[in-house]
């Protein structure tokens, strides 16, 4: 091969490669990664949290960086959240963690309704003031900690549930997401081990009962949430959710035509360091609780290794700080 020939094959080379890397970095961008500006200052901030880990001031810093997460365009999510805030791409059946280490009781059902029962008389005896600073605080974290649902919710489909036994009563920020644009949805029982329905709500529609004696709006289409905001009796360390027994939720999750944004809502004194996750239990992407926000991290394999909850602090905090 001559001079010119080897140039010219090296040159036609280089133009495949080229175009090989636009278009796996197109193919990034398209199916919901970072830029490669923003993914620049994600690797800063993850490196300033390492080295001030446990330092108030590095976790606000790095809640209120400005990277963003484009997410998948079948999550119907607008807009972009900012940096933390972002729908996992995993799916949301997987193997729990630890699962070849864990011991569960051998009544696992039985300890859980110990656990659930204890969570809910602890929940029962807070003083009714003490709540409402709780459900204030909560209602701030998502509204400052999610602007792209809670101040941009044009088109947001969220599922609220209606409050039960001193849970946290999400119908305050439900009516901010409507005046914001949301369409606000609650779960309706049809049948049992059944997932659960979605129909729009409005303060002034009819309302049903349902079991347990939770209203639910009597007519209506089923609709399919974008964001889910779930009241928890109990969370563990790895952002598995403790409810009430019936797997009501867990089925539906499992069974949304696509993904959703789930935000589980608890207190801090319901955190327990597992709830012996088994194969049909389903995290949640976040938990919210009157000290702020929890980030749900990592996959399967890093599971394995430990907890997974990042505390992001308090979004209010970091806001002050900017």
């Amino acid at each position: 091969m001559t001079a010119d020939g080897l140039r010219g094959s090296r040159e036609a080379g280089t133009v495949a490669r080229a175009k090989r890397i636009a278009r796996f970095q197109h193919s990034l961008v398209r199916v919901g990664r970072l830029l490669p500006g923003q993914r620049t200052r994600l690797r800063r901030c993850r490196q300033e949290r390492r080295q001030q880990r446990g330092a108030q001031a590095g976790r606000e810093q790095c809640y209120s960086g400005t990277a963003l997460h484009h997410l998948r365009e079948q999550y119907h999510i607008k807009p972009l959240f900012p940096l933390g805030i972002q729908v996992s791409t995993t799916p949301r059946i997987q193997p729990p963690p630890n699962a070849s280490r864990q011991s569960p009781p051998g009544d696992l059902a039985a300890w859980r309704a110990d656990r659930r029962a204890a969570l809910i008389d602890q929940r029962m005896a807070v003083a009714k003031e003490t709540l409402q600073a709780w459900r204030q605080a909560i209602d701030r974290h998502i509204e400052r900690g999610f602007p792209g649902l809670a101040q941009h919710a044009a088109g947001a489909i969220v599922a609220i549930c209606w409050p039960h036994r001193n849970e946290y009563d999400a119908r305050h920020i439900a009516a901010r997401l409507r005046r914001a644009g949301a369409t606000i949805i609650l779960p309706v029982v049809v049948a049992p081990q059944k997932p659960l329905q979605f129909r729009a709500w409005t303060p002034d529609m009819p309302m049903a009962s349902g079991p347990l004696g939770i209203p639910y709006p009597a007519q209506g289409e089923p609709v399919t949430p974008t964001a889910v905001i779930l009241p928890m009796a109990g969370f563990d360390d790895n952002g598995y959710r403790l409810g009430y027994g019936g797997g009501y939720f867990d089925r539906t999750l499992a069974a949304l035509p696509r993904r959703s944004l789930v935000i589980g809502v608890a207190n801090e004194f319901a955190r327990l360091p597992t709830i012996y996750p088994q194969s049909h239990d389903i995290p949640v992407d976040y938990v919210v609780t009157e000290a702020g926000i929890y980030r749900r991290d990592g996959d399967t394999e890093s599971e394995m290794r430990g907890p997974r909850l990042t505390y992001l602090g308090a979004p209010e905090l970091a806001a002050n700080r900017a």
